[in-house]
């Protein structure tokens, strides 16, 4: 599922984490597009691998 989010402060990032972590594809329309692109190599690179 794609999921958009207007806003890139606290609840929004939230709200992109969560879905991110769920598999779904995050689009984020923030205002500061240049402080919110290193939190997201940050949130992808650390994303826990799961064992079956």
């Amino acid at each position: 599922m794609k999921v958009a989010i207007a806003g890139g402060g606290n609840i929004g990032t939230q709200f992109a984490v969560h879905f991110a972590e769920k598999g779904h594809n995050v689009y984020i329309h923030t205002s500061k597009p240049e402080s919110f692109s290193s939190m997201l190599s940050i949130v992808d690179h650390n994303k826990p691998k799961f064992q079956e």
